[in-house]
């Protein structure tokens, strides 16, 4: 099973390349298409305000701090 929002998630869109591999994929194997997949941030926040979160909100919680990934 894999998240519906997975291909259009703006937080993987943002850091997809500069994320390092094992956080990557860490990331969707535990919320995108894992046993945490209830439990991402993102989903309960967008159920909870109606509008989706910024795309620094990790799946897990945390708000990365950068606005912008290093290219």
């Amino acid at each position: 099973m894999e998240c519906e929002k997975l291909l259009d998630c703006p937080f993987f869109a943002k850091y997809k390349d500069v994320m390092e591999g094992d956080t990557y994929r860490l990331f969707i194997d535990s919320y995108c298409c894992g046993p945490l997949m209830d439990r991402c941030q993102r989903k309960l926040y967008e159920q909870t305000h109606g509008t989706s979160p910024s795309e620094n909100l990790t799946p897990s919680g945390y708000t990365l701090k950068n606005s912008k990934p290093a290219a």
